[in-house]
């Protein structure tokens, strides 16, 4: 049982909303890519593992906290 739902990490928001408004040709602007690129397909992740979680029937056995 899913006793806490996933829900996205602020830093996704933050490095996209700061990626919006800096300049293309900005010094920091690629270790901000690289860090956004690692934080989205880290949340894919959560997102597939928390598919197949949800499939187990674990009834009152387990709780799963993200």
């Amino acid at each position: 049982m899913i006793s806490k739902k996933l829900t996205p990490p602020l830093r996704l928001f933050a490095d996209q909303a700061l990626l919006n408004h800096l300049p293309i040709s900005h010094p920091a602007r690629p270790r901000i890519e690289d860090a956004l690129g690692s934080y989205r397909s880290g949340f894919i992740g959560q997102q597939n593992l928390a598919y197949f979680l949800d499939l187990i029937d674990l009834g009152k056995k387990a709780r799963i906290f993200y």
